[in-house]
């Protein structure tokens, strides 16, 4: 994480890494981060990175013409404008609660198969979503709480304690996306093919 940009990517490689070895059942539980495949956890990482940047900016218009509207309606009446301003705020969290549900499938193939075109299949992302929008939901909300939790006791220590907390965070994300996709699994989805 101290590399900056590429740091990220390849530690969301790492992440992808582990979660295809859980899935395979291969290789012990959490392989260990080895710097001599810097490149391949960069490769695995890249897609991932590309596929959610896409994703995001396919979101950006609808806020936009939400802020525009919201912005136009102020200018006519200030209660209107706050009554806009509202509606588009329950519009934003719902927006934002369905992009989260369809990132981790979305993601999910961007890693395993490190392949952009085979990452958008809507399908497979409208499948993993009906089986497991609930499951989704409760794990977004136990890592959000309990990330913060973490967090604030990393800050407590001078701030030196931020990055075990963050390491502790980032694994408890990786095993709850490699847990919703054996989930997904048992109630007959669809295998994704992970590429070594």
């Amino acid at each position: 994480m101290f590399i900056p940009i590429v740091g990220g990517i390849v530690l969301l490689g790492y992440h992808y890494e582990v979660i295809a070895v859980l899935a395979s059942g291969r290789g012990r539980p959490y392989p260990e981060f080895d710097f001599g495949r810097f490149g391949e956890y960069l490769v695995r990482g890249v897609w991932v990175f590309l596929v959610s940047l896409c994703a995001g900016l396919l979101i950006i218009p609808l806020y936009l013409c939400f802020l525009v509207l919201g912005a136009v309606a102020g200018s006519i009446d200030a209660t209107l404008g706050g009554v806009a301003m509202i509606i588009f705020f329950f519009v934003l969290m719902v927006v934002y609660f369905c992009g989260m549900l369809g990132m981790i499938p979305l993601t999910l193939r961007a890693g395993f198969t490190k392949n952009f075109g085979e990452s958008f299949d809507f399908a497979f992302i409208k499948d993993f979503v009906s089986k497991m929008w609930l499951e989704e939901f409760l794990c977004m909300l136990f890592i959000g709480i309990s990330s913060w939790f973490v967090m604030m006791a990393g800050m407590a220590m001078f701030c030196i304690g931020m990055y075990p907390a963050i390491a502790l965070v980032g694994m408890a994300y990786t095993h709850l996306q490699f847990q919703l996709y054996q989930v997904y699994l048992s109630r007959g989805g669809q295998p994704i093919r992970i590429e070594q």
